[in-house]
């Protein structure tokens, strides 16, 4: 699977960087999005993240240093933390009030626009990333992506992922009893199925989900993974991570511009933009591989216990999934276009998948 992602991500660098050359290359002040008389472009970043969280943390970061350096300095970009240009969550807003330039974020925290929007950053239950990425690149995914964010005055490019993450809770979960009333912080479509099961689920920013644990006012997460899980001090107030990724096997991390913004931009920039997310978005594939058993094992050493989420709670877990994604389907059009979309491609893929995979030897 890893070389078929990192091959498609590949691609979709060799075709941006061609639209590169072929780009219009005179930057003029008009098309900047810039006052600046050389055709700068300055902008300010609010992200979600924590800079130090080693994975979604430095997203941000590394995309504005790859646009700067491929632009020759010519695209400059300030990342600012969570609260310092606005709340972690406020993002969405702020990018299409014109408040800020640009956000970095995930779709999962903009369910109350569209329920669509968190089809993006995760489905329980659903495809691996390879299949996602390719239903995203290949079959329409972009493009309706593209479509969500313009109708609220943004312009949205992918530049990273995230893959499955477990459970982080205080006590033991062994059924869904063990859920009702429970504080669990969690967003997207799996902290609707959370709620159907009785937790009372909370939209906490990630900078926060640490202080929520220590206070006992949270007890339990569904964040980003064992990396960033770390980074933010979680396994050391959390006892129990509970697998498997039942919540997300792959899910988009958004750059979000506003259209303004954008629109201003020459054809170069743009694709200089376009090229340093395909690269983060790249990177963030290598990192998920490379980072998570490592930080996994961290955290195994301090002290926290890796479980499986019982049979029992996750045969729970995938009814209620099936029934809220029915209730949205007919509640919301374009919700039900996408998963509808989504299901029958991943469907057919698994056909391939399944003819194309060697089966483990027999013990």
């Amino acid at each position: 699977m890893r070389g078929f992602v990192l091959g498609l991500i590949i691609g979709l660098i060799a075709g941006v960087v061609l639209a590169v050359a072929q780009a219009d290359r005179r930057a003029t002040t008009d098309a900047s999005g810039s006052d600046d008389p050389k055709g700068a472009v300055r902008w300010r970043l609010a992200s979600a993240y924590p800079a130090a969280l080693p994975h979604l943390g430095a997203g941000a970061a590394t995309i504005a240093d790859t646009v700067g350096r491929i632009s020759d300095g010519r695209i400059q970009i300030q990342v600012q933390g969570p609260g310092q240009l606005v709340a972690a969550l406020d993002g969405f807003d702020a990018v299409a009030s014109g408040t800020v330039d640009a956000a970095y974020s995930s779709a999962a925290y903009w369910g109350r626009k569209s329920p669509a929007f968190e089809i993006f950053a995760g489905v329980p239950f659903g495809p691996d990333m390879a299949t996602f990425l390719a239903w995203f690149e290949n079959a329409g995914g972009r493009a309706e992506y593209e479509k969500l964010y313009a109708a609220f005055n943004i312009h949205a490019i992918a530049c990273g992922v995230q893959g499955p993450t477990g459970g982080l809770f205080s006590d033991d979960v062994q059924t869904s009893g063990d859920l009702l009333g429970r504080n669990v912080a969690a967003a997207g479509l799996a902290g609707r199925v959370l709620g159907a099961l009785g937790a009372t689920v909370m939209r906490i920013a990630p900078s926060d989900l640490a202080a929520g644990f220590a206070d006992k006012s949270l007890a339990g997460a569904l964040f980003a993974g064992p990396a960033d899980d770390l980074a933010l001090g979680l396994g050391r107030i959390a006892n129990i991570y509970y697998f498997p990724g039942w919540s997300r096997q792959s899910g988009l991390v958004d750059l979000m511009i506003n259209a303004k913004r954008w629109d201003a931009l020459d054809a170069l920039a743009k694709a200089q933009l376009e090229t340093a997310c395909a690269m983060s978005l790249k990177a963030s594939i290598a990192d998920i591989e490379d980072l998570q058993f490592t930080a996994l094992k961290t955290l195994i050493r301090g002290g926290l216990r890796v479980e499986r989420w019982p049979a029992p709670l996750v045969s729970k877990l995938r009814g209620a999934w099936e029934r809220i994604s029915l209730s949205l389907a007919k509640a919301d059009p374009t919700y039900r276009r996408l998963i509808q979309s989504l299901n029958a491609f991943a469907e057919d893929r698994a056909i391939w998948r399944e003819l194309s995979t060697p089966r483990p030897a027999p013990h």
